[in-house]
């Protein structure tokens, strides 16, 4: 801002003067926080006035002097609940997020899946922080306003948050209750569990289908590492195993990966005031149900897109097995010791992927081809695009500005008491290792990785590259090399013999003035050695970049006696400059 200001006005302003600008341009944008919270009630009057039957609850904290401070804020509106019933399947995954503007707390949030198998923002709330007593609040009006009771039917998605695990626990005990397999995987490969086999292991035991693959899975774990084996178990299979899944969801999912892309969606959203906040999300939430409204009115096909496109990828898959069949409605699919039976019937198959998912597997596919039938017709209706319309029925209605908000003759509400932390607010969220970082790559420990400027390898920087180091050694020998001169400018008969060219500077880069001292020859040794050991240990760090290991051939000097120490002008410091290498303890050394 302030490189801008000199540009355009040729003024200087200071950092805090452009802090001052800063504050006072999003004050008149955005509002005050206490201003914000003032409106909290009109704004939840207005929108209820036009959206009549949504759910908008506002709880304040009451102190003895009848000061009302914000609590907590639902909001569910009924366009999207209606869709929500009508079309989507019984799924929904949970999660809350920071905000991370000026206003403080959690997001709290419920998103379902449309027919095409797409996120759909269902519910969300404004806490001051997520635990227990939240969630429960949370899930209470949730379930009354999806009207699932005790939550027999629904299934719900989350991750390992304790608070959100006993509100689920407590207030819907009837529902199936998964945890989210990536978490789950964070925290195995935190206790130590890396490597791509392990990896391997878990996912493919995690997306097991059946009781029989996924003990085949653990198996091999326990054979790695009996400690994984037990760390697993401990988590209880039954949430992140599909082998354990309830099949009349038709979701096989493993991951809360909706959740993750409703709040990424929104991250923007989550810098704002409170209202804005708000508002944005409704926004953000009308738009998206008015565009897939009419995305689906373009489809001319029976199923969902997406659903046809998993079922194109099994066509191609399902060329490799033999059908063998029992009777018009049961076959028998194999592939070499694989075997698998299937009823068209009842759209069941052994591997249950069929039942699990609603989508016939690659060996219902390869069952219904070779009855020349059509795999569409075999899809749950779950997945039709009669249901895909049915979520998006229901527009949300959109609100007059602030100004045409209906008056709420309530007590003013104030911002939470917020207690400042010491230190610069953290906005980003701290990432482990596993997760991308954006450019920059970060190692096993969760530090970034440095790149050398001169070429271009990881694990090092310019300093310690060992090929600048090399072109440095070979640029400084061939300028003291000479003829009837030994490597370290000693003549045979042990005198110093370097030459001084017209500036008054010597070939080594060093003036007649200068000063000589004692230079001990076993020291030197001792000191170059230690150089090529850790050159040697640095080659041996980063063998994968292929860089060639120089190892320079030292021949052991003989120790002279006190009496025959000889002296030696103590070489300046190595630089590099644009003219090339040379030595130095003041200006560089231009070498022709």
């Amino acid at each position: 801002m302030a490189e801008v200001v000199r540009k355009d006005y040729g003024l200087k302003v200071s950092l805090g003067q452009c802090r001052n600008a800063k504050y006072f341009a999003l004050y008149e944008i955005s509002g005050n926080l206490v201003s914000h919270y003032e409106k909290l009630w009109n704004y939840g009057a207005g929108l209820l006035r036009v959206n009549p039957g949504s759910t908008v609850l506002i709880e304040t904290n009451h102190t003895p002097d009848a000061t009302h401070y914000f609590k907590r804020m639902y909001i569910c509106l009924k366009s999207i609940k209606d869709g929500w019933i009508e079309g989507c399947r019984r799924v929904i995954g949970v999660d809350g997020c920071f905000l991370k503007g000026i206003c403080r707390g959690e997001l709290l949030t419920a998103v379902g899946r449309d027919a095409n198998n797409k996120m759909y923002p269902l519910a969300w709330a404004v806490v001051l922080v997520e635990n227990n007593e939240t969630w429960m609040w949370f899930i209470d009006l949730l379930l009354k306003d999806i009207d699932m009771g005790d939550g027999r039917g629904l299934t719900i998605i989350s991750d390992q948050h304790k608070g959100l695990m006993e509100a689920v626990k407590e207030r819907a005990p009837s529902c199936e209750h998964r945890n989210c397999a990536r978490h789950i995987y964070a925290n195995f490969k935190k206790k130590g569990f890396t490597g791509v086999e392990f990896r391997r292991l878990f996912w493919s035991a995690a997306k097991a289908t059946t009781d029989s693959n996924f003990r085949s899975y653990m198996r091999e774990i326990r054979t790695m590492s009996t400690e994984a084996y037990e760390h697993l178990i401990e988590r209880d299979p039954n949430t992140w195993c599909r082998a354990f899944f309830e099949p009349q969801t038709c979701c096989d999912a493993v991951e809360n990966g909706i959740s993750e892309s409703f709040n990424a969606a929104i991250v923007e959203a989550r810098k704002k005031p409170i209202i804005t906040m708000l508002e944005e999300i409704r926004l953000y939430v009308m738009e998206r149900m008015y565009n897939q409204k009419i995305k689906g009115h373009k489809w001319d096909m029976e199923i969902c897109p997406s659903i046809r496109k998993r079922i194109e990828k099994m066509k191609e898959e399902q060329r490799y097995w033999d059908v063998i069949p029992s009777g018009e409605e049961e076959y028998e699919v194999k592939l070499a010791h694989e075997v698998y039976v299937v009823h068209l019937e009842s759209k069941t198959c052994g591997c249950r992927a069929w039942q699990l998912s609603g989508i016939p597997c690659v060996h219902a596919i390869a069952a219904i081809l070779y009855l020349n039938g059509n795999a569409e017709d075999y899809v749950a209706v779950w997945f039709k695009t009669s249901m895909f319309g049915g979520c998006y029925r229901y527009p949300v209605k959109p609100i007059n500005g602030a100004n045409m908000w209906p008056d709420v003759l309530f007590d003013h509400i104030l911002p939470p008491r917020h207690k400042r932390m010491p230190g610069r607010p953290k906005v980003n969220r701290m990432k482990c290792s596993t997760e991308n970082e954006g450019k920059h790559k970060i190692n096993k420990t969760g530090m970034s990785i440095s790149r050398c400027s001169n070429c271009h390898q990881e694990g090092h920087n310019k300093r310690r590259c060992l090929l600048l180091k090399e072109a440095n050694k070979a640029t400084v020998s061939e300028g003291d090399v000479e003829e009837g001169i030994s490597q370290d400018g000693i003549s045979e008969d042990g005198v110093n013999e370097d030459r001084i060219n017209e500036d008054g500077v010597s070939e080594d880069g060093i003036g007649e003035e200068e000063a000589v001292e004692e230079y001990d020859i076993e020291d030197h040794q001792e000191d170059e050695i230690e150089q090529q050991e850790d050159e040697i240990d640095h080659q041996k760090n980063h063998h994968h970049q292929h860089q060639p290991v120089f190892f320079q051939h030292f021949v052991a000097n003989k120790r002279r006696l006190p009496s025959e120490r000889i002296t030696k002008l103590k070489l300046r410091k190595k630089v590099v400059t644009k003219d090339g290498s040379g030595e130095s303890t003041e200006n560089p050394v231009t070498l022709n």
